[in-house]
């Protein structure tokens, strides 16, 4: 037997309705710990993936058995096609098993793939070689068929690594994808495209296999969102699922695959948004929570007991991220992605799963989504008023506003999780230290975008900068008459220069070159660094150097006003710059698609404007605010037409 690789209509013609049949087991049976709160140390270390209390095994990626003949055992020519196996032999068609029978070490006989794109860069190549010391053996089958199994084989060695901010056995784009692969035609067709989308780029004949599998996945989903919402009670089920799980199991897939097709479209055209998938990812998401309300799932979805379920957890979270990319480059009404708000509350759970795209941090990314939605009503905004239209926008303007501050106090109240709460990575180049820094730097990132389109939030406040090293806690702190600790910490920074008219340009410039230099220690070209790119595009955008002349007035304000003379040089200006562009060319570089090539023609563009401003300003302080203010990003990428999803 065969994957189904060919459209859908041609397997439907069998007959045979298709129905997912019910994993025996969950997904965090394998890969995650089954031990309570009460199980785990109180010393406040993070679980290991086993649920064992030494982390001295922690990312060795070894199951109990790793023999190849286990491999052969489990993945026969059978296993590669449930569909199509008449009813009363599906049960003998070998699964998945219980516990994880391949290994997820590396193997000296793995193959070359010389076809995927590696970095060559003589200053990221011993990175490079890093990720490949530990490759998960691919979950193929020994028998599979030559056409695609080369675009599996990418995915598992290459696309799993680089499309998440961490690889293990906890990611979700190997454990999930694992169990969908052998029983669904659609996500199988998801995956075969995503591959085959990624290697365009250094395999321009790949492009007919990238648009087929596309285009075959797209029927595949069709078909079952036309099944759904054309079923009746008296549709036949499948006996060996429960009442209501089949509907479950089908909105599950399409909402995934939907995610899968989505996010990917940008990575072969990058204008295409995939904005069509993401509206209907978020009304399957609806429907499936509707299900949720009746007596036979009640409770399924209350916010504290979904966010317990690892799959339902990264479809939430991968939710949050593609909002927070789609949000930047298309107008939506305030509302939008109010659906994720209720999974912002973290404090009730027990156990927080990480996030191949979010992290530790999705409630941070539902705010930056948000925050995008109010910057772009914002400019338009000021947009309409420069048509004339000022008078009748005082009550948009105050809504907004209003908005904003609300959206601010979120934001900066946001905690990191405790790592008793935590798993560990599994990954020997990702750590628990850098996903907190990755929280940290949205929560800058957010506030910093905020800012820049809401100066009148920061006119009663002066902000002090604390150490971000501690585990939990927010790192800013209100003061009005005072400078107050955090977590008992004493501040080691502050950033505004009071009393000036450079506070508000100082703050910004000292929050954006802290969320730059949190990003040194991750590696260039990894998932992680391809999913800081919209921070680097909105930090990268803010730094402008000072004009000489205000340079020397800020001086005379005392060593604040020196230390930001210093900081806004026009020289270290441009060293920042460079490294940012160093690290977005390692990225494009790796990545090999339009869209991480185009950040850097957006920076680029975004600099010249600002200099332009910068070289021209007549030497009297208090112009360069707003004339720097009129020079935003967002405008930029649409005037240049440069619109795409930025990760």
């Amino acid at each position: 037997m065969a994957f189904h690789t060919s459209p859908p209509a041609n397997v439907a013609a069998e007959g045979q309705p298709r129905r997912r049949p019910r994993s025996p087991r969950r997904a965090d049976s394998v890969f995650y710990s089954s031990a309570t709160p009460s199980q785990t140390e109180s010393s406040g270390a993070a679980r290991p993936l086993d649920g064992r209390s030494s982390t001295s095994d922690v990312g060795t990626w070894e199951s109990s058995r790793t023999d190849d003949e286990t491999i052969g055992n489990v993945w026969d020519s059978r296993s590669t096609a449930p569909y199509g196996v008449p009813e009363s032999e599906r049960s003998s068609v070998p699964r998945i098993p219980s516990s994880p029978a391949f290994s997820f070490a590396a193997k000296a006989d793995a193959p070359a793939l010389a076809e995927i794109p590696k970095t060559e860069d003589n200053e990221t190549a011993p990175q490079a070689r890093q990720t490949h010391v530990s490759q998960p053996q691919y979950p193929l089958p020994v028998e599979a068929n030559a056409e695609f199994s080369d675009l599996l084989k990418f995915y598992f060695y290459n696309l799993c690594r680089k499309n998440s901010v961490f690889d293990g056995p906890a990611n979700p784009f190997r454990y999930m994808i694992i169990q969908w692969l052998t029983d669904s035609p659609l996500i199988l067709n998801c995956v075969l495209s995503m591959s085959a989308r990624a290697l365009v780029g250094h395999r321009p004949d790949i492009l007919p296999k990238a648009v087929r599998h596309h285009t075959v996945a797209v029927g595949y989903l069709t078909e079952i969102l036309t099944k759904l919402t054309h079923q009746t009670p008296s549709d036949p089920v499948d006996p060996s699922i429960p009442a209501g799980e089949d509907s479950a199991h089908q909105i599950k897939q399409a909402v995934l695959a939907s995610i899968l097709l989505g996010i990917s479209s940008s990575w072969l055209d990058a204008s295409d948004l995939g904005v069509q998938h993401l509206l209907g990812a978020r009304k399957l998401l609806s429907q499936w929570q509707t299900m949720g309300t009746t007596e036979a799932n009640r409770n399924h979805w209350v916010p504290s007991i979904a966010m317990q379920d690892p799959e339902k957890s990264f479809i939430i979270g991968a939710l949050a991220y593609w909002e927070a990319l789609i949000a930047f480059v298309i107008d939506q009404p305030l509302n939008a992605v109010d659906y994720l708000e209720q999974f912002c509350d973290q404090s009730s759970l027990e156990m927080i799963y990480l996030n191949g795209w979010t992290g530790i941090c999705t409630p941070l990314f539902v705010y930056l989504a948000k925050v995008a939605i109010l910057v772009r009503q914002k400019r338009q905004c000021s947009k309409m008023a420069n048509m004339g239209w000022n008078s009748s926008l005082e009550n948009v303007r105050s809504k907004l506003l209003g908005t904003a501050i609300e959206l601010e106090r979120l934001i900066v109240a946001y905690n990191l999780p405790p790592r008793s709460k935590l798993f560990e990575t599994g990954d020997p180049l990702v750590s628990l230290s850098q996903l907190e820094a990755l929280a940290h730097c949205y929560q800058l990132t957010s506030l910093l975008e905020l800012y820049r389109s809401f100066p009148e939030i920061l006119t009663q406040k002066t902000y002090t900068y604390c150490s971000a090293g501690s585990v939990s806690g927010s790192i800013w702190a209100a003061a009005a008459d005072s400078s107050p600790t955090i977590g008992g910490m004493q501040p080691l920074t502050q950033l505004l220069v009071q009393g000036t008219e450079h506070s508000s340009r100082s703050l910004l410039f000292n929050m954006a070159t802290t969320v730059i230099g949190m990003m040194e220690g991750v590696p260039e070209g990894s998932g992680l660094s391809y999913i800081h790119t919209l921070g680097m595009i909105i930090c990268g955008s803010t730094l402008s150097a000072l004009p000489e002349h205000t340079c020397l007035a800020v001086k005379e304000q005392g060593p604040q006003g020196l230390l930001m003379s210093i900081a806004m040089d026009r020289a270290n200006v441009v060293k920042t710059r460079d490294a940012v562009l160093k690290r977005l060319r390692a990225n494009a570089k790796a990545a090999g698609m339009d869209s991480f090539c185009q950040v850097e023609v957006l920076l680029k563009e975004v600099w010249g404007r600002l200099d332009a401003i910068s070289d021209q300003l007549h030497p009297v302080v208090g112009d360069d605010a707003e004339k720097m203010e009129q020079v935003h990003w967002l405008d930029v990428m649409i005037e240049c037409r440069l619109e795409s999803v930025y990760g």
